[in-house]
């Protein structure tokens, strides 16, 4: 079968409460909603009749499919009191207009939906489904992280398209007094440019069956 689906949610993450050292260490956190719109076949495993009330009352599935979602990586700045946008900062260097850093990301990205799940008959037109849905991107800034860090002297406050003092808070979070070298603790490694992102979501789905159909 096939079918149209909708989802919106939020994902975050911070390094501060990571079990990795190093990722305690750079001290980076984001959260971003994601709206997501997409299109899949599914492929039940127990093949059925046609009509509806002959169904069986267990079914395992898989699915597939293309998305398309949007999202916006977001962190909390003290200079600005609340949480900021972090794509049009360009965390790293993408606002610099230097050709050694990457371009600006898109914040609208194609995925591709994989998921299995479980139908369960509960009454003569209720279904349950339990379901779980891996989302492969084709970006790796789902949390404004991908490569290195910017070097401090690129860092011009003259330059118009840069809130600089905003820049150097966000782009830079290794606590000085403890790693004064700062990002040079980690060789300028910030992230890892070499995979894409990817996010997983767990659903509980009741469904009612609508039959307006009356054939002879």
């Amino acid at each position: 079968s096939a079918r149209l689906g909708f989802y919106h949610g939020w994902a975050r993450a911070a390094d501060s409460i990571s079990i990795s050292e190093a990722r305690q260490r750079r001290n980076l956190h984001f959260k971003t909603p994601i709206t997501e719109g997409s299109f899949q076949i599914v492929f039940d495993f127990v093949p059925h009749a046609r009509k509806y009330y002959h169904r069986p009352k267990y079914v395992p599935y898989v699915f597939g499919g293309v998305a398309v979602f949007r999202f916006d990586p977001q962190a909390y700045s003290a200079i600005a009191g609340r949480f900021v946008s972090l794509q049009p900062v360009g965390t790293e260097g993408q606002r610099l207009g230097l050709d050694k850093y990457p371009e600006p990301y898109s914040l609208v990205q194609f995925a591709i939906p994989l998921g299995a799940g479980v139908r369960l008959a509960l009454a003569r037109k209720w279904d349950l489904e339990i379901e779980t849905g891996f989302r492969k991107t084709f970006t790796d800034y789902l949390d404004d992280v991908s490569g290195e860090y910017i070097d401090d002297r690129d860092l011009d406050p003259a330059n118009p398209s840069t809130n600089v003092n905003l820049l150097r808070e966000l782009y830079d979070r290794i606590d000085r007094t403890e790693f004064p070298q700062g990002a040079q603790v980690v060789n300028g490694i910030r992230g890892d440019r070499t995979q894409s992102d990817w996010y997983i979501y767990t659903a509980v789905r009741l469904n009612y069956i609508i039959d307006w159909v009356r054939c002879p």
